[in-house]
């Protein structure tokens, strides 16, 4: 059991040594976007959220962020035909007074396929959604361009963990499983060992009763020989005082 018990220990420690490897080439840089959050204020937001005529660079931003949060684009007649506007819903999310709080809390290990799928291919790959050229219209939403930017860069290795993930919770789920075992082989050997104490002391004191009583055997058998004796002595008394009486 021990031997059991090690190699799923073993097996357990090596799957989350390859999970932390993983990550930690990512976490320096989701720290780095969590920080710029962390610098922006109330005060910051509501810049963004009363611009009347907002910049193509913060719509961009803004557009991303919607996206991650899933929250689905209006419909507006553009010269084409009708697109996807996101203004007016970045607009209904910037006004939450929990906005900042919701992105630092961002459920960043289960983010969909298909919503990574559109950053990258609609967001990622549009030359303007640069942390650079977007802090010169607003640097609010730089640290917002760059938490995007990390959390595809996180993502990308969360899909590579994920299945070592699953791999570490079978694996702490066998380690638990074989110390359970082990709880248990120990609990019932501990038993054994209280039966066979109270036994062994059950023993002792039959032993000691035995003693006691061979002992007091003895003493009523030299009781009975001397009072043989006695008897046998008192016996040839007897004749002699009846010849005297006599």
């Amino acid at each position: 059991m021990t031997g059991i018990f090690e190699i799923v220990a073993a097996e357990a420690k090596e799957i989350r040594a390859e999970c932390d490897a993983d990550l930690q080439e990512v976490m320096p840089i989701l720290d780095a976007a969590n920080a710029a959050l962390n610098t922006l204020t109330p005060q910051d937001v509501q810049i963004v959220k009363s611009m009347k005529r907002p910049p193509a660079g913060v719509r961009l931003v803004m557009e991303a962020v919607c996206i991650l949060k899933d929250v689905k684009p209006e419909k507006v007649q553009g010269p084409e035909g009708p697109i996807d506007d996101y203004w007016k819903p970045s607009l209904r999310i910037l006004g939450d007074i929990r906005f900042l709080e919701s992105l630092l809390n961002y459920d960043k290990d289960n983010i969909p396929e298909r919503i990574m799928t559109k950053i990258r291919t609609t967001i990622l790959t549009n030359p303007n959604f640069d942390p650079e050229r977007i802090r010169q219209v607003s640097t609010a939403c730089e640290g917002l361009c760059r938490w995007v930017f990390a959390l595809s860069e996180y993502d990308k290795v969360a899909k590579v963990v994920a299945p070592k993930k699953q791999a570490l919770a079978k694996a702490e789920a066998d380690y638990s499983a074989a110390m359970d075992q082990l709880k248990l082989k120990r609990n019932q050997l501990q038993e054994v060992r209280d039966r066979l104490a109270r036994l062994e002391t059950l023993l002792a004191q039959r032993k000691a009763e035995y003693q006691a009583m061979t002992d007091e055997v003895k003493e009523c058998e030299e009781k009975l020989r001397r009072a043989e004796e006695l008897i046998g002595g008192l016996g040839g008394e007897y004749t002699r005082w009846s010849e005297t009486a006599r």
